[in-house]
């Protein structure tokens, strides 16, 4: 009897390895590649992007992203020196994305016309410790956002700076009201 009784266990042992299987599904996902800047100006309201802020946090920065086309302009005094910078602004960024991106930022000099004399006063632009003169001419600074060797996605903020040049400021010929765009082009590697 008991030679049966472990034959019969050696046969049910043997028949479970014999209908048991492995089941398995297959998944994918598909992630969209974004990358973008948003410039805003310095609000109370608006807090600048940290490693740990998330897509959501910038995308949320849309609503309060500066439109040249109906913001009023951000007012800038004149400085005590060449270095002496004015906070004006916000460069948010975001990337999911492996390669390398940067932006490029040029800016032209204020300018204020009055009937045929047109005067200019220049300025220099700095974004994080990048800095762009306008006595540059069209050669942007690049600012690196992202260098391409990071594991993570890339979220920040880097703050926007303005210096006004004061003898220009002093020698404007112009007593007027002046304007200029700061332009950043976006450059993925």
């Amino acid at each position: 009897m008991k030679k049966t009784i472990a034959i019969l266990l050696v046969l049910v042992i043997g028949m479970v390895g014999v209908f048991a299987d492995t089941a398995k599904i297959d998944i994918t996902t598909s992630v969209t590649p974004i990358n973008g800047i948003i410039v805003t100006v310095i609000d109370e309201a608006i807090t600048p992007l940290i490693s740990t802020s998330t897509y959501a946090d910038f995308s949320a920065l849309a609503t309060s992203a500066f439109d040249i086309a109906t913001d009023t302009p951000v007012t800038v005094e004149r400085p005590t020196s060449l270095n002496a910078y004015s906070d004006i602004g916000y460069l948010h960024y975001y990337s999911n994305q492996a390669a390398a991106f940067s932006t490029t930022v040029t800016a032209a000099p204020l300018a204020s016309a009055a009937g045929i004399i047109t005067s200019t006063i220049d300025y220099r632009v700095k974004v994080g410790t990048d800095v762009y003169n306008t006595t540059a001419g069209s050669m942007g600074t690049v600012v690196s956002l992202r260098t391409g060797t990071e594991t993570t996605s890339t979220i920040g903020t880097k703050t926007i700076s303005v210096s006004l040049d004061p003898d220009d400021f002093d020698s404007a010929m112009v007593a007027n009201d002046y304007e200029g765009i700061i332009t950043f082009t976006f450059t993925a590697v």
